[in-house]
């Protein structure tokens, strides 16, 4: 373990509990920093925003306002007014599907289409299922090629009659990275909306709305060693200019009498109510954390982590790993079978190891539905795990197999 590595560890109290935590894919755990700024909130500014004027009212604003310019410099974006919190990913889905709704009502016809990929994790499935149904539109879904998203059949299917693409940077399941940005250049060429969810990519890989050319998108702080609670949904300016808000109610209105509303400015007309104003904060500190570390860094230990896998897993011939072989571009995320033990009990055996796995279809049941399986057990890795932490997961692995012999 490099002094880096370490240091890293410092920071997560939990993993003095001897926890071998594997499963950042649904949430990463959250270091000391993030705590300490949120506690900071709570403790010495603790208000609500943009309406108060005394000085802790406007401390709190002021910080909730710095936390909405790092994000929009995190992820590379043309404007602030770009970034809309929301109480995560799941959440800005539904939001922008239910605005998209509003917006395209009198242009969507019968026989256009949206192309969803079958790895797509629920959150950007069902909300454009859901809008494909109420406007009768066909969904064209795209399948896998060598145990991954066929990308050239994607950007094929796009043609005249798509209205709207929509992708996962990276499967929450095979772990795989999508070239977003080829997706996003096609459908535009054809006028359809190219829609991400970023959830599993923004805390692995540098990302740039400014380079990938999309024109919403989409991530979860606690996915990114921030907190539960908050997200963001970013949208390309001129797309968000012709936006009306779905949720109304306090704080995103200018005006209002009892005929008339005048809405706030953007973003603030599409954060109704009291704001993730702690989590806000808390996403700006796990930002920092994670820019202290650096891009270099973090993608070098990962890449080892993954690397070191495929090592262990080639002379295990019973251990079946989801997505491609080890030429596959991915992130330190592990789905595997094993033959004849479900992946439930898989879990329940590595759980009494205090080995922290996920089991089932991880919201994600297109995968298992064309590969035909109940689902399989996903390992997923952060920026704070070991080689040696592969050991322990390897060996216990090997045990469960022996038991079932």
């Amino acid at each position: 373990m490099d002094n880096i590595l370490q240091t890293i560890r410092l920071d997560f109290e939990i993993l003095n509990s001897r926890i071998t935590y594997l499963d950042s894919g649904a949430s990463s755990l959250t270091p000391k920093p993030v705590l300490d700024a949120m506690n900071e909130y709570y403790n010495e500014y603790r208000a609500n925003i943009h309406r108060g004027i005394y000085a802790i009212s406007e401390r709190a604003t002021a910080e909730y306002e710095k936390s909405r310019q790092k994000v929009a410099d995190f992820i590379g974006s043309n404007r602030v007014e770009e970034i809309i919190f929301t109480r995560g990913a799941t959440d800005g889905l539904n939001m922008l599907a239910d605005m998209l709704a509003d917006m395209l009502a009198s242009r969507l016809k019968e026989g256009q289409n949206i192309i969803i990929p079958v790895t797509e994790h629920h959150s950007n499935m069902l909300p454009w299922r859901a809008l494909a149904h109420k406007f009768n539109l066909e969904i064209k879904y795209i399948y896998l090629k060598d145990g991954v998203l066929d990308e050239e059949a994607l950007i094929n299917s796009i043609d005249d009659n798509t209205a709207i693409v929509v992708v996962g940077h990276i499967s929450n399941v095979l772990g795989s990275i999508h070239n977003v940005k080829v997706i996003s250049d096609q459908a535009h060429q054809k006028g359809a909306l190219c829609i991400v969810d970023g959830a599993q990519a923004v805390a692995h890989i540098p990302v740039s709305m400014k380079d990938l050319g999309v024109d919403a998108y989409v991530f979860s702080g606690h996915k990114l060693y921030g907190p539960t609670g908050i997200g963001v949904l970013w949208v390309e300016y001129e797309l968000l200019k012709n936006l009306t808000p779905t949720r109304t109610g306090g704080d995103m209105v200018d005006y209002v009498n009892l005929e008339t509303i005048e809405y706030a400015p953007i973003p603030q007309r599409f954060e109704a109510g009291t704001p993730p104003i702690a989590e806000a904060i808390g996403l700006t500190r796990a930002i920092d954390w994670v820019q202290n570390i650096g891009w270099d860094y973090i993608q070098k230990h990962e890449q080892d982590l993954v690397k070191y896998v495929w090592e262990q897993v080639s002379n295990r011939t019973w251990l079946k790993i989801l997505g491609g072989g080890p030429e596959q571009t991915r992130i330190a995320c592990f789905s595997f079978i094993i033959d004849n033990i479900h992946t439930h009990d898989i879990a329940y055996l590595l759980a009494k190891e205090n080995i922290c796995v996920r089991s089932g279809q991880h919201c994600a049941s297109g995968i298992a539905q064309v590969l035909d399986i109940a689902g399989s057990t996903r390992a997923t890795f952060g920026v704070y795990n070991t080689k040696e932490e592969v050991d322990i997961l390897m060996q216990a692995l090997y045990q469960i197999y022996t038991k079932f012999q």
